[in-house]
């Protein structure tokens, strides 16, 4: 009776484990599914801000470009403003000499007024046009310039957001890390408890086999009803002619025959087609053939009764 209180508390106690390691099971299962989310989540941003950092490098590269050409612009108009500049100093030059010249002078030198006239008013035009020139190159100079600035402003931006890209890629990286290795950790939890409950279940089993044991010789050691009826006539044989040819227990023949020395039945003679009749009323519980299985051959034929009384009986050798 101490056995079975016993093994009835432990049942309970490995019961009420067995719920906290179900819902610790349901917990960490919940945050796997939440930590996987997670990880599914931050996989996505990672990609999205690697594209980012891709189209800001390719907007770097096109930049680049754009201050390259506008710096080959801006040299180019650098040399058309020195060449005018030069063509400029020889248009002075020249005006100068003529105006150290008088009009006389020129006149003479000429073939008419005409010519001495046209010649002073060609190189009039000549230095008003390329001054002209200068000055409209000068401003488009500025302009590209100016355009230069700004491109190199756009770049310095670009790179500062291709840097902020990084830095968020690479915390990006480190959550996901984190979220991996809880992740992992979790599962290897969840799997732990699945083990212990498993355990907690086999050990319940193990304890609610032995407490049906303990009940059942507690029944049998104290209730007397469960016993057969003692005395004579409970069973009959099962023959209407008996010849017994061995009987139960420490025979002369078992210890010769037996490893154990002892026969577990009695043995009747009888023909072949002897009618077999059972001892008592009763139910048939099972029939077979054990030298249909090959190193047995213990019983032969048999078929086994079972009676309201609580014996049941098993007829060999048929």
């Amino acid at each position: 009776k101490e056995d079975i209180n016993n093994h009835s508390e432990k049942i309970k106690q490995l019961e009420q484990e067995i719920k906290v390691y179900e819902k610790e099971i349901e917990v960490v299962g919940k945050q796997a599914s939440s930590l996987q989310t997670a990880v599914k989540t931050l996989d996505i941003n990672q990609k999205k801000i690697t594209t980012e950092i891709k189209k800001t490098e390719t907007n770097i590269e096109k930049t680049n470009l754009n201050i390259e050409k506008l710096g080959d612009e801006i040299s180019s108009i650098e040399v058309k403003i020195g060449s005018n500049s030069k063509a400029v100093q020889k248009s002075i030059r020249e005006l100068d000499q003529k105006e150290n010249r008088s009009l006389v002078e020129i006149f003479l030198s000429s073939q008419s007024l005409a010519e001495a006239l046209g010649e002073y008013d060609t190189s009039v035009q000549f230095q008003t046009k390329v001054r002209e020139q200068s000055e409209d190159l000068s401003n488009y100079k500025e302009e590209l310039g100016g355009k230069k600035q700004e491109t190199e402003l756009e770049k310095k931006s670009l790179l500062g957001l291709k840097s902020e890209l990084g830095d968020k890629n690479q915390i990006l990286e480190i959550n996901k890390k984190e979220k991996t290795t809880l992740l992992t950790q979790t599962k290897s939890k969840e799997t732990e408890y699945k083990n212990m409950l498993s355990l907690a279940q086999a050990e319940k089993e193990k304890f609610e086999k032995e407490l049906f044991n303990f009940e059942s010789q507690l029944k049998r050691a104290i209730d007397p009803s469960s016993f057969p009826t003692s005395g004579k006539g409970i069973l009959s044989y099962p023959l209407d002619n008996i010849v017994v040819t061995q009987y139960f227990g420490k025979t002369v023949d078992a210890k010769k025959l037996y490893v154990s020395g002892t026969h577990n039945g009695i043995d009747f003679r009888a023909t072949r087609g002897t009618p077999v009749k059972s001892a008592a009323s009763g139910v048939v519980k099972g029939v077979g053939n054990t030298d249909a299985q090959k190193g047995c051959y213990s019983y032969g034929q048999w078929v086994l009764i079972e009676h309201p009384n609580g014996l049941t009986t098993l007829y060999a050798h048929l």
